[in-house]
C-alpha cells in the first residue's frame, strides 16, 4: 500500500507546505491498526478532500494566465497523475486485504478503521480524478479567454522545440519540424502530422487507422474532399479499398480481432474532421469539431444534411470491410438493420455537465425557469415512485423479469422520428435517472462501489430492487404506449365529454384558427356628391339592336329571321369561325369543295366571297371609312393618304352599346373621405368623373347636358418584324364615361380605331433637315384636324349638343370634349407644339429641367399666340416662323395646330402622365443604367441571378446586362427587387435616391388618391432630389436636365385634373396595336395593305357586334343581359368563382358591400386530383424539408378532441397517427380579394424534390395570424387605433414559407380497421407553413423595408404550423437583407441559407394607410340608370409610427 507521505509529497505544489506526513508502517495483516494514517481517519468525506485539494491549487488559479501558467499546469497535472496512479491500486489492495482477513478468520465490521481508511482513500481517488478534469477544463477555457497569452505560449513552445538540443527530430523518420510547426499559430495542420499520430495511436491496437490520403482517393470525387462519391460504386473501387486497407493493417501490425476503423478527412484543404466505423458497437459516426456544422445540420431532414452522401459511402465501406473481417454486414436495402448512423455526432466530454449547469444558471428568463421547475417535478415524481417500488420489492419480494435490452441509438428511420420529437424540447439536455445525484451520503454511496463488503441477503434484495425498478419503468412505458395508441387522435364515443365544445374559451385549451375569415364592411355615410343637373334624359328611342332588328327583318321568308342576313345559325357559325379564327380564303374554299359537305349540312354558301358578302351586310358599328388625300403645294405628285371615320359615330357606338348600360356614368361627382368635411383637402381622386376637368366642364354646358370626356391616343408601330420598314400610325378614341377597369380590358370593345395616319417616310430629296421636320409636323396636324374636326362642333357649349341614344334607349344631349391625349414624350411635343427637350406642361427651358419646382404653366392660348404672332410677322416664311417660335420653346410653323377650335379644351392640360414610357421606360431605365455604372454590371447581375423564383416576377437567370433592349414589363420586374440588390454594394445616399424614385413610381400607380397620398408622392420626389447628387459624385451622371425626370413634378396636378394615372396609361393602347394593326397586316397580301387592313378590321367588328346582337336577341330583353359579352369581358368575380373544369375552388375572405349585399372574396383554385394521391408522412418530412410537419399535424388533430380526451401534449407528440398518408398538391392558384379594379391570379407552389424535379421550390406567402389580421395587415409590432378600435399588430398578417399542401384522409384506422374520419375534422385543404418573424416595427434606414428572419426553435428546427389553406392571403417574394451575399447562394437555396430578408415590393416609409371601406354608390343616385360603381377609398389616420407594406396593399 502506498504511504500517505508519498501521496502528500506528490500532491504538494511548489512553495507550499506539505500535508501532514503519515509514517509508513510495516505491512502486517495481524496489526491493522498501524495502517491508519492521521488524514485517513480525520478527512471522512469528499467535501473535506475537495477543500484540501483546493487549498493547494490556489497558486494556479490565482496567478492567472502569466508566463508560468503552462509550467504550473504541467507540474500539477503530473503530480495529480502520479497520485491517481497510486490510488488506482487501492481497490486491488482492498480486495486482497479482505480475502487475507477471511483466510485468517478475521471478522471486519463496517466501522473498522481499515475499511474506513480504504473507503477514504477511494474517495480521495475520486476527488483527484474530478480535480484532473476540472484543471483540464479550466486550462482549456483559460487559453480561449486569453488568446494573446496562448499565442505567445505556443510560439515559445515551438521555439524551444526547434532550438533545444533535447528534441531530436532526426529520430522521427516520418515527421520533421516543418510538419510539427503546423501546430503553431495561424497554421494549417499538416496531413503528415495527422498521419504520424494516427500511426502512433493505432499501432498494435484494435483500430484500423487510415491515413489522410485514403478519404480523398476512395470516398470523395476529388482531392478537395467536398463532394462524396455518388451513384454506383464499382468492383474496381472495392478492390482499391481492400488493397489499401490490407497494406495499412500490415503497417500498423493490428490485432487479428480489430473492430474499429478511423478515417481522417481534410475538407477543402482548410478543415479536418473524421469518420469512425465501430463494428463491435455497430455504429457509423462522423465527428466534426465545428459546433455550428453539427447544430445546423442535425435539425435538417436526412437528404439535406451536409454529410448524408458521405454516410452512404461509409455504409458501402462498412460492407466491404465487413467481408474482409469475415463478418459480413448488409446495410443497403435493409431497413431492419440494427446499425446506427450519425452523420453529425457531438463531442461528449467533461464540459457537457458544467456547460449545462452554467446554461441553467445564466439563462434566467421565464421560459427556462418554467422548464427547470417542470423537469424537477418530473424527476421528483419518478424518484418517489422508484423508491416506493423498491421498498415494496424489498418487503414482499418480486418476480424476476428478464430485462429488455435498452433501445439503441436512432437508426435511419427511427432517428428521424426521435429527431422530430425533439423539436419541442428546450435547449437543455435531460438528465437520465442514473445520472442524478439525490443527496446520498458518501458512506452509503461508497459501500456500493466495487469491492465493498455486502451481505448476501442484501445483494439479493438489491437484485429484487433492480427488478422492481425495471418492472415499474416497463409498466410506465407500456401504459404510455397504450395511452398514445390509435385512440388518441380519434374521439371515443364511449367516453364522457364527447359532445363538449372544443372552442369553449373557458376550457383554456388552445384550438387552431377557424377555417374562414370574413371582413364585413360596416355601414358608413355616403361620401360621394353627385352633380345635381348632369345627365338629363330627353326622351327614349330604340336602341341600336332594336334598330338592327328592324333593318334585318326586311328579308324574305327563306331565311331565319334570328340570323339575318345568314340563312341559318349554321351559316352564321361558319362565318364567325372563318372571320374570328382568321381562316384563309383558300382554306375556306377547300372546305366547301369537300363532296356532299354543303348538301349534308344544308349550307347555301357557295364560296368564301358569298360568305364575306353576307358578313358585309351586317351594319357597321362605327360608321363607314373615308380616305383623304393630302399633298404639299410644291410637290403635288407626292400625296399622303389618311384613312379615318367619324369620331362622333365611334362615340355613339360606345354610348349606345347595350353591353355597357350598367357601366356608363353620366354625371361627375366629388368623392370625399367618409366622415370628413367636404373640402378640397379631403377629396379623393380615381375615376375621371371624380377629377377636376369633368366637374369644371359640367358647369359650362347647358343644364341637363352630359359631358363625354374624349380620350385620344396615337402611337406609331412597326408592322414588319425582322425586315422591311412598314409601319402604321393608328389613332384610337374612347370616353371617360366608361370605368377605367373596363377600358383597360383588351376584349371589352371600349377603345375604337378611328384613323390610320400616313406613316411612311417623306422624300428627302431637295429638303433640308429642318424643312423635312416641319413637313412632318404640318402633315400630322393637318391629318389630325381632318380626323377630329367633327368633335369641335359637337362639343360647342353654346349649342344643343349631340343627341345620343344609350343602350337602354334613353336620349341624352352629349357634349364630347377633348379631355386627354395619350402619347409618349416625342409625340407629346409634336401634339402640343413644344420644342423637343423642354417640358410640354410648363415653360421651363432645357437648362431649367433640373430644378425642383415647375415653371409657369403653358397654356393653349399662350402657345397659339406665340405661333400666330410669328406667322403675322413673317408672312408665310415657314422656316423663319419656326425659328422665331423656337426662341420661346414652341415648335410652330406656317400651319394651324389641330387643337385650335376645340371647345373647353387646353392641349397642355390634356397631356397626361405616361407610366409606361415616362416612368419605366424613361426614369427607371436611366436609374438602372446609373446603378450598373456605380455597382458594376457583373456584381449587379450576380445578385439578380440568385433571387428566389416567384410567380409573377421574372427570374433573370443570366442577369440583365445581356439584354439588348428591355421592355416596360422587364423594367417592372427589376424594380420589384432593385433596392435589396443594392444593400452592401452602394452607399446609403444612393440607396435613398433609388428608394425615392421607386416609391414615387409605386405611388403614381395607385388607383385612388387623396391629399395625403399626393403628399407622399411629393415627399418621395423630394427624397430623390435630396440624394440624386450621389450619382454625379459616383461618376454615373453629369446632370439631371432630363425631361422625363422633370415631368414627375406635374403628376400630382394631372391626377387632380384628370384622375389617377390608370385612366390614361399608354400600356392599354399598346396592346391594341396587335388587334388593329399587326393582325390586319398579317392577313393582307403585303401590297397596298391599308385598304385590306381596314376591310379586315371592319369585318372583325361586324362579326363581334353581330355576336352580341344574337345574345341580346336570344335574351329577348331590351335591357340586354348578353351571355357572349359577359363571357368576354364580364365581371371577374363570376370568372374567378367558376374555375376550370379540372379545378375546385375555395371561397374565403368574404367582403360584403353595404348597399346591395354584393360579395367579394378571395378564391383559391386547387386541382381536383392531387399530384400525389397517397403520400406517406415520412416521405413528406424528407422531400418537403419539413421536419416539424408530423408534430404540428399531431397538435392540430389534438385540438379537435373533446376536452376530457385531450391528454397531455407530450403523449400526443409520442403517439402514432391513425393514418400514414395524405393527399398532397404541389401548387394552387390564388385570386386575391378584389380590393382594386383588377386582380392577378398567382400560382403558389410547394414543389418537393422528386425524380423529375432536381430542385424543390417552396414559395413565401402572407398568412393571417390572428382574428384581427384582416384589418391590421402586415404592420409589424405595436398597436394603433383603427376606426376607433385599438388593434394589436402582433395578431396581424405574417410572412411564412409554404411547405406542404394537403388534405386529411376521409378514412382512418381504429384497431387496424378502417372507419370514417371524425366529422369535426376539416375537410378542406390544409397547409403546413414555416414561420418568419413578425415584421419589425421600424423599417431599414436605407431601404425603408421591413426585415424578417426565419423563426427557429432553440434546437434549430424551423417553427411552423398547420393552417387552413384559406388563411393564405397572397404570395410574396423575400429578398436577402444582408450586405454581403455568399458566393454559394443560388436561386434555389437562398431562402434556406440566408438569415434575414426584406419583402420584395417596396415598403414605402411614407405610406401609413389601410383600407377603410369600399364605397359603393346606390342606383337612386344614378337617377334610375341602374349603375353600380365600385371605388377603392384609401384613408389615412393618425398612424405616423405605423408603416405598411405595399406588397399587401397593391
Amino acid at each position: 500500500m502506498p504511504s500517505s507521505s508519498k501521496i502528500a509529497a506528490s500532491i504538494s505544489p511548489r512553495g507550499s507546505a506539505p500535508l501532514p506526513s503519515i509514517p509508513a508502517p510495516r505491512w502486517n495483516f495481524l496489526n491493522l491498526e498501524m495502517l491508519v494514517a492521521a488524514t485517513s481517519l480525520t478527512l471522512t468525506n469528499a467535501f473535506q478532500y475537495n477543500i484540501m485539494l483546493d487549498q493547494h491549487f490556489q497558486t494556479l488559479l490565482s496567478n492567472g494566465c502569466d508566463g508560468h501558467f503552462y509550467a504550473d499546469f504541467e507540474a500539477l497535472s503530473k503530480r495529480l497523475g502520479d497520485v491517481s496512479c497510486l490510488l488506482a491500486a487501492v481497490p486491488g489492495i482492498q480486495k486482497k486485504f479482505v480475502a487475507c482477513s477471511r483466510r485468517h478468520s478475521r471478522s471486519l465490521s463496517s466501522e473498522s478503521k481499515a475499511l474506513v481508511a480504504f473507503r477514504n482513500l477511494g474517495l480521495l481517488g475520486d476527488c483527484v480524478t474530478a480535480k484532473q478534469i476540472f484543471l483540464e477544463n479550466y486550462y482549456s477555457r483559460a487559453l480561449d479567454d486569453h488568446p494573446q497569452w496562448t499565442e505567445e505560449m505556443l510560439r515559445n513552445l515551438m521555439h524551444e522545440a526547434r532550438n533545444s538540443p533535447q528534441y531530436r527530430w532526426d529520430n522521427l523518420p516520418e515527421i520533421t519540424f516543418s510538419h510539427f510547426s503546423t501546430l503553431g499559430v495561424a497554421q494549417w495542420v499538416n496531413g503528415e502530422l495527422i498521419n504520424y499520430f494516427v500511426n502512433k495511436w493505432c499501432h498494435g491496437g484494435t483500430t484500423l487507422g487510415l491515413n489522410s490520403y485514403f478519404a480523398c482517393k476512395h470516398l470523395f470525387q476529388k482531392n478537395d474532399c467536398i463532394n462524396a462519391k455518388s451513384g454506383t460504386l464499382t468492383l474496381e473501387d472495392q478492390s482499391g479499398v481492400l488493397r489499401w486497407c490490407e497494406k495499412a493493417m500490415r503497417k500498423l501490425s493490428l490485432s487479428p480481432n480489430w473492430d474499429t476503423v478511423f478515417i481522417p478527412i481534410h475538407e477543402g484543404a482548410s478543415h479536418w474532421y473524421s469518420a469512425m466505423i465501430n463494428f463491435s458497437l455497430k455504429r457509423i459516426e462522423i465527428y466534426d469539431s465545428l459546433w455550428n456544422v453539427c447544430m445546423d445540420n442535425r435539425p435538417r431532414p436526412l437528404p439535406l444534411r451536409k454529410n448524408t452522401s458521405l454516410m452512404l459511402v461509409l455504409m458501402w465501406l462498412t460492407e466491404v470491410l465487413g467481408h474482409m473481417r469475415g463478418d459480413p454486414v448488409r446495410l443497403s436495402n435493409n431497413p431492419a438493420t440494427d446499425w446506427t448512423f450519425d452523420s453529425h455526432s457531438e463531442f461528449r466530454d467533461g464540459l457537457l455537465l458544467p456547460d449545462r449547469l452554467a446554461h441553467l444558471n445564466l439563462t434566467q428568463d421565464r421560459t427556462h425557469r418554467r422548464h427547470v421547475r417542470r423537469e424537477n417535478k418530473v424527476v421528483d415524481r419518478r424518484f418517489t415512485e422508484a423508491l416506493e417500488t423498491a421498498a415494496q420489492a424489498k418487503r414482499h419480494g418480486s418476480r424476476r423479469y428478464k430485462r429488455k435490452p435498452e433501445p439503441k441509438c436512432m437508426d435511419v428511420e427511427v432517428g428521424l422520428d426521435e429527431h422530430l420529437s425533439s423539436s419541442y424540447q428546450m435547449d437543455i439536455e435531460h438528465v437520465s435517472f442514473h445520472d442524478l445525484d439525490f443527496g446520498d451520503s458518501s458512506e452509503d454511496r461508497l459501500l456500493d462501489e466495487p469491492g465493498s463488503l455486502v451481505e448476501v441477503d442484501e445483494l439479493g434484495n438489491q437484485e429484487q430492487m433492480d427488478d422492481a425498478l425495471s418492472e415499474q419503468m416497463s409498466d410506465e412505458r407500456n401504459s404510455e404506449r397504450e395511452e398514445s395508441g390509435d385512440f388518441h387522435f380519434l374521439p371515443d364515443p364511449t367516453k364522457d365529454g364527447m359532445l363538449e365544445d372544443n372552442n369553449d374559451p373557458k376550457s383554456g385549451i388552445p384550438t387552431y384558427r377557424p377555417m374562414n375569415h370574413s371582413l364585413v364592411e360596416d355601414d358608413t355615410p355616403d361620401t360621394c356628391v353627385w352633380h345635381s343637373t348632369a345627365g338629363g334624359v330627353f326622351g327614349y328611342q330604340r336602341n341600336v339592336y332594336e334598330r338592327w332588328q328592324k333593318i334585318l327583318s326586311k328579308k324574305g321568308t327563306d331565311v331565319d329571321k334570328n340570323y339575318e342576313p345568314f340563312a341559318s345559325r349554321l351559316e352564321w357559325e361558319m362565318a364567325r369561325w372563318a372571320v374570328m379564327e382568321k381562316v384563309s380564303q383558300r382554306s375556306f374554299d377547300r372546305l366547301l369543295q369537300i363532296p356532299h359537305f354543303k348538301e349534308n349540312l344544308g349550307v347555301k354558301i357557295s364560296s368564301v366571297q358569298s360568305m364575306l358578302k353576307k358578313v358585309d351586310k351586317i351594319p357597321d358599328r362605327c360608321g363607314p371609312w373615308y380616305t383623304k388625300r393630302l399633298s404639299f403645294k410644291d410637290r403635288p405628285e407626292e400625296y399622303f393618304l389618311v384613312r379615318h371615320r367619324n369620331p362622333i359615330n365611334a362615340i355613339k357606338a360606345l354610348w349606345g352599346d347595350p353591353a355597357f348600360i350598367n357601366d356608363l356614368v353620366y354625371k361627375p361627382a366629388k368623392l370625399f373621405r367618409a366622415g370628413s368635411a367636404q373640402t378640397e383637402e379631403n377629396r379623393i381622386y380615381n375615376e375621371m368623373w371624380t377629377a377636376g376637368l369633368w366637374n369644371a366642364a359640367q358647369h359650362l354646358i347647358p343644364r341637363g347636358g352630359t359631358v363625354a370626356p374624349v380620350i385620344i391616343a396615337s402611337d406609331k408601330t412597326q408592322l414588319t418584324q425582322f425586315s422591311g420598314s412598314k409601319s402604321a400610325y393608328p389613332v384610337y378614341i374612347t370616353i371617360g364615361n366608361i370605368p377605367k377597369a373596363l377600358r383597360r380590358k383588351p376584349g371589352s370593345r371600349t377603345c375604337i380605331l378611328i384613323a390610320y395616319l400616313f406613316a411612311d417616310k417623306l422624300d428627302k430629296v431637295g429638303l433640308t433637315e429642318t424643312s423635312l421636320k416641319l413637313r412632318n409636323y404640318e402633315l400630322f396636324h393637318r391629318s389630325m384636324s381632318i380626323v377630329l374636326e367633327p368633335l369641335k362642333a359637337a362639343g360647342d357649349p353654346t349649342g344643343l349638343g349631340t343627341e345620343m341614344v344609350g343602350g337602354d334607349g334613353a336620349v341624352r344631349r352629349v357634349y364630347p370634349l377633348l379631355a386627354t391625349y395619350i402619347a409618349d414624350y416625342p409625340e407629346q411635343c409634336l401634339i402640343s407644339c413644344t420644342k423637343y427637350g423642354t417640358c410640354p406642361k410648363c415653360q421651363c427651358t432645357a437648362q431649367q429641367l433640373d430644378l425642383t419646382v415647375t415653371g409657369p404653366p403653358r397654356t393653349q392660348e399662350w402657345t397659339y399666340r406665340v405661333i400666330q404672332n410669328a406667322r403675322d410677322e413673317l408672312q408665310g416664311r415657314g422656316r423663319a416662323i419656326h425659328a422665331r417660335t423656337m426662341e420661346s420653346d414652341v415648335a410652330g410653323g406656317d400651319y394651324e395646330p389641330f387643337w385650335v377650335g376645340f371647345p373647353l379644351a387646353d392641349i397642355h392640360q390634356a397631356i397626361a402622365p405616361d407610366v409606361l414610357h415616362q416612368l419605366y421606360q424613361g426614369v427607371f431605365k436611366h436609374l438602372v443604367e446609373w446603378v450598373q455604372k456605380t455597382v458594376g454590371e457583373k456584381e449587379f447581375d450576380e445578385r439578380i441571378r440568385v433571387l428566389p423564383p416567384t410567380d409573377g416576377v421574372r427570374h433573370f437567370t443570366k442577369g440583365i446586362s445581356g439584354l439588348a433592349q428591355m421592355s416596360g414589363a422587364e423594367h417592372k420586374h427589376i424594380a420589384r427587387s432593385l433596392l435589396a440588390c443594392l444593400v452592401g454594394k452602394m452607399d446609403n445616399l444612393g440607396i435613398n435616391a433609388c428608394r425615392g424614385i421607386l416609391h414615387f413610381i409605386q405611388l403614381a400607380q395607385y388607383p385612388s388618391h387623396d391629399g395625403d397620398t399626393l403628399q407622399y408622392m411629393k415627399e418621395a420626389l423630394d427624397t430623390w432630389h435630396r440624394y440624386r447628387d450621389y450619382f454625379i459624385t459616383a461618376g454615373a451622371r453629369t446632370h439631371f436636365k432630363i425631361p422625363k425626370f422633370h415631368s414627375l413634378l406635374h403628376y400630382a396636378h394631372s391626377i387632380r385634373w384628370l384622375g389617377t394615372t390608370d385612366n390614361y396609361n399608354t400600356e392599354a393602347f399598346e396592346r391594341l396595336h396587335v388587334d388593329t394593326a399587326k393582325e390586319g397586316w398579317r392577313s393582307s397580301n403585303k401590297r397596298d395593305h391599308f385598304p385590306q387592313m381596314v376591310q379586315f378590321l371592319s369585318r372583325q367588328e361586324k362579326v363581334t357586334s353581330f355576336d352580341f346582337y344574337q345574345s341580346w336577341n336570344a335574351s329577348n330583353e331590351p335591357q340586354g343581359n348578353h351571355t357572349c359579352g359577359s363571357e368576354e369581358f364580364g365581371d371577374d368575380t363570376s370568372l374567378d368563382h367558376k374555375g376550370d373544369l379540372d379545378e375546385e375552388y375555395i371561397v374565403t375572405g368574404l367582403t360584403k358591400s353595404r348597399l346591395n349585399q354584393e360579395v367579394e372574396s378571395i378564391v383559391l383554385h386547387l386541382a381536383k386530383r392531387p399530384h400525389e394521391p397517397r403520400k406517406y408522412l415520412s416521405h413528406i418530412v424528407v422531400s418537403h424539408c419539413a421536419p416539424g410537419f408530423i408534430l404540428q399535424l399531431k397538435l392540430f388533430l389534438r385540438s379537435f378532441l373533446p376536452h376530457s380526451q385531450l391528454g397531455s401534449k407530450s403523449n400526443a407528440l409520442q403517439s402514432p397517427l391513425p393514418f400514414t398518408a395524405v393527399e398532397v398538391w404541389h401548387h394552387f392558384k390564388l385570386t386575391p380579394l378584389r380590393v382594386l379594379d383588377e386582380t392577378e391570379r398567382a400560382i403558389v407552389r410547394a414543389t418537393p424534390t422528386s425524380r423529375t424535379t432536381s430542385h424543390s421550390r417552396f414559395d413565401t406567402v402572407i398568412v393571417l395570424d390572428g382574428e384581427d389580421a384582416e384589418s391590421t395587415a402586415v404592420a409589424g409590432k405595436g398597436s394603433y387605433s383603427l376606426l376607433g378600435v385599438d388593434v394589436d399588430i402582433e395578431s396581424g398578417c405574417r410572412a411564412a414559407r409554404l411547405r406542404v399542401i394537403f388534405r386529411l384522409p376521409r378514412v382512418v384506422k381504429r384497431h387496424g380497421f378502417p372507419i370514417p374520419a371524425p366529422s369535426d375534422w376539416p375537410t378542406g385543404p390544409l397547409a403546413y407553413v414555416t414561420w418568419f418573424t413578425r415584421f419589425e416595427g421600424t423599417p431599414n434606414e436605407a431601404t425603408g423595408m421591413y426585415r424578417v428572419e426565419p423563426s427557429h426553435a432553440s434546437n434549430g428546427i424551423a417553427l411552423g404550423a398547420i393552417i387552413p389553406l384559406s388563411d393564405i392571403r397572397q404570395h410574396c417574394m423575400l429578398v436577402p437583407s444582408r450586405r454581403e451575399w455568399e458566393k454559394s447562394w443560388t436561386s434555389y437555396n437562398i431562402l434556406d441559407q440566408c438569415s434575414s430578408f426584406f419583402p420584395r415590393d417596396i415598403d414605402i416609409a411614407a405610406v401609413r394607410q389601410v383600407l377603410q371601406n369600399l364605397a359603393y354608390w346606390s342606383k337612386e343616385e344614378r337617377t334610375g340608370r341602374n349603375v353600380i360603381l365600385r371605388l377603392v377609398c384609401y384613408t389615412v389616420r393618425n398612424m405616423k409610427d405605423i408603416q405598411l407594406s405595399v406588397s399587401f396593399l397593391v
